[in-house]
């Protein structure tokens, strides 16, 4: 019995501004070989163009929401495990419309060959979006808090080290008794710090909220 292929099938190597795009027809002959730019009205067109077809991307920080876009238009998406892919194949020309050409002859043969991945829901994404925002912010917060210390230090100032959310008062105590001049010129990466602290605590609040309403998250 002869294996049953899509009618038509697209891989898509995704990019910031373009994606290279790799159109194959149910006998894997290649009909449609472009690029198109990164939005909704050109992604919609493609859509349009082949409707129902099989979709096939890597994952990639703009697969999630294409792959959600497509879906809601009735296409089958697969969306591919970058490190397997890879291990299948190599190639010596690397090439964004190369890598697209692979993924539609891979996903029109067998899509488990991609060992395709679930990306989350858009509200869950959107939840755990708040998480990577806080620690981003707290990450840039030691950053400038390090910066500061360091300077200071050159200096043969010390200060204490207290709790990281309290260190601009603390450091603002401390140099108004021991030299006035530091602290104006350290004031402002301080006020840099206040305002990631009061960021940072929004954050925590948001996220407290969202784990009382979602108890088993």
């Amino acid at each position: 019995m002869k294996p049953k292929f899509p009618s038509v099938t697209i891989g898509l190597d995704l990019g910031d501004k373009k994606h290279a795009i790799c159109v194959l027809n149910s006998a894997g002959e290649i009909i449609d070989e472009r690029s198109i730019t990164n939005n909704r009205d050109s992604l919609r067109r493609l859509s349009q163009k082949y409707p129902g077809s099989r979709m096939a991307m890597e994952v990639g920080s703009h697969s999630p929401w294409i792959s959600r876009f497509f879906k809601a238009l009735g296409h089958e998406v697969f969306v591919a495990n970058p490190r397997k892919l890879r291990a299948i194949y190599t190639s010596n020309r690397k090439s964004d419309q190369s890598d697209a050409y692979m993924i539609a002859r891979l996903a029109r043969v067998d899509p488990t060959l991609l060992s395709p991945i679930q990306h989350s829901t858009e509200e869950a994404q959107r939840d755990l979006l708040q998480v990577k925002l806080r620690d981003n912010l707290v990450r840039q917060r030691v950053d400038i808090i390090s910066s500061i210390r360091f300077t200071l230090k050159s200096m043969g100032v010390m200060v204490a080290s207290p709790n990281t959310a309290c260190f601009a008062i603390r450091c603002r105590k401390n140099l108004a008794g021991v030299d006035p001049r530091l602290l104006a010129m350290c004031d402002p990466s301080l006020r840099v710090v206040d305002e990631l602290t009061k960021s940072i605590r929004e954050l925590e609040r948001r996220i407290e909220e969202l784990a009382a309403s979602h108890p088993l998250l």
